[in-house]
C-alpha cells in the first residue's frame, strides 16, 4: 500500500519551502516583485520540486534562498524538524537502516550523538576493527568542538552554532579568526578536539541546566580556571547529581580565590 505524502513548512524557512514525509522538498507558490530601471514588475513563481544533491558526506542537501542569502540544508533534518516531536532536545537525526539517502519519516528518529554512534557500531554501519571514537570520526566530515565553560562537546562547529541559536557559521570563524576561541558576544571559549575526546565526553555527558552553565560561564574566564571547571564537571558525573553541581560550584570557587 503506498503512503500518502503530506508537505508541512520547513522550520526556519515557512512561507518559503515545504518539506515531505517522503522527504521531498518543494518551493512555495509566491509573487516577487521586481525593480526594472525604475519600473516595478510581479513575477509569479509556482511550486516546484527542489533538487537535491549529495553530500560529500554522503547526505541529501537542498539549497535555500531566503532574505537574499543562500544556505545548504540537510533534508534529513528538515523531515524531523517538521514531522517528529524532539521534547528531549535531541540534537541528532538518525537513519534506522543506515542508508544517508533514505529520508522517509519512518527511517528516521531523534538521537543524541552518543546513541547515534552506537547505533552504528551495533548495527555494523561502521567498521567493526576501528574504536567508537574513529566511527564518529565516519559520521561526520567537521571536527568536533568543545565549550571550555560549560563542558559541553558537539560533532561539529555547526552543530555547536545551531544549538547556541547562531548561524551555522558563527563558531567556525570565532575559532579561525580569533588566537583563544574567545566570543565576545556570548563570554565563551571554543576550541577543536580530537573525536576520542569527543566520544570520553559524551560517553558520560552531563545535561546541565541553564543556571549551572551560567555559573560556570561567570567562574571561568580563560584555560588555567577552565582546567579546573572539567574536573569539577567529571567529579560531578561520577560522584554527584546534577543539583548538587552549583553546590560544588560554590566550593570550588572558594578554593581558586586561595590560589
Amino acid at each position: 500500500m503506498s503512503i500518502e505524502e503530506t508537505y508541512l513548512p520547513c522550520v526556519g524557512f515557512e512561507g518559503l519551502y515545504e518539506v515531505s514525509n517522503l522527504g521531498n522538498v518543494r518551493s512555495v507558490d509566491r509573487v516577487l516583485r521586481i525593480n526594472r530601471k525604475g519600473t516595478q514588475y510581479q513575477v509569479f513563481y509556482p511550486s516546484m520540486l527542489i533538487s537535491i544533491r549529495v553530500s560529500s558526506c554522503g547526505y541529501c542537501t537542498v539549497a535555500f534562498q531566503k532574505d537574499g542569502k543562500g544556505s545548504t540544508q540537510l533534508v534529513h533534518r528538515l523531515v524531523a524538524q517538521a514531522f517528529i516531536p524532539n521534547s528531549e532536545n535531541k540534537r541528532t537525526v538518525n537513519h534506522k537502516d543506515g542508508n544517508k539517502r533514505n529520508n522517509n519519516l519512518s527511517n528516521l528518529e531523534w538521537m543524541t550523538h552518543g546513541e547515534n554512534i552506537r547505533h552504528a557500531l551495533d548495527n555494523g554501519l561502521s567498521n567493526p576493527n576501528t574504536s567508537a571514537w574513529e566511527a564518529a570520526g565516519q559520521l561526520a566530515c567537521c571536527k568536533p568542538v568543545k565549550i571550555l565553560e560549560t563542558g559541553q562537546c558537539f560533532i561539529s562547529s555547526n552543530e555547536c552554532s545551531r544549538f547556541l541559536k547562531e548561524k551555522p557559521s558563527f563558531v567556525d570563524r570565532i575559532i579561525s579568526r580569533t588566537p583563544d576561541g574567545y566570543s565576545t558576544k556570548l563570554d565563551l571559549h571554543f576550541v577543536r578536539i580530537s573525536m576520542k575526546d569527543y566520544n570520553d565526553a559524551i560517553s558520560g555527558a552531563v545535561e546541565l541546566p541553564p543556571e549551572t552553565a551560567t555559573a560556570v560561564s561567570k567562574l571561568n574566564r580563560g584555560l588555567y580556571i577552565a582546567q579546573y571547571v572539567s574536573e569539577l564537571l567529571k567529579l560531578a558525573n561520577v560522584l554527584h547529581p546534577v543539583q548538587s553541581v552549583i553546590e560544588l560550584l560554590d566550593l570550588r570557587t572558594a578554593q581558586l580565590q586561595v590560589l
